[in-house]
């Protein structure tokens, strides 16, 4: 257990005085970031303390959805990458090489001369 209870059974606000032991808590702490791996990841992300006010406000659902978009965009850009040189390709530069001659008659042909 991450606490253990006062042996006088002291009662603080009607209830039995309860006091966390330091290895209970660094117990709780680390099957806490074993069970969610990504609330640490999230953590880490935006320098959020364990258990700070803003860390028990976030939903584990949130964060899963985050991770999850991130992971989505990450293979959507790796697929664009790899699919560069396919048929249908119009994102990427390509040079066109043109003479003076035909530059000056594709003008020419644009003002109707």
């Amino acid at each position: 257990m991450w606490f253990q209870k006062k042996k006088n059974k002291e009662k603080l606000f009607g209830l039995n005085q309860i006091i966390p032991t330091q290895k209970g808590v660094r117990e709780e702490i680390y099957k806490w970031n074993l069970l969610y791996p990504l609330d640490k990841w999230w953590r880490d992300k935006y320098g959020i303390s364990f258990s700070s006010e803003k860390h028990r406000e976030s939903n584990l659902l949130d964060i899963y959805f985050e991770y999850l978009e991130l992971k989505v965009y990450d293979e959507m850009y790796s697929d664009f990458s790899k699919k560069k040189n396919e048929k249908g390709n119009w994102i990427e530069e390509k040079e066109i090489v043109v003479s003076d001659e035909e530059l000056i008659s594709n003008f020419e042909k644009m003002l109707n001369v």
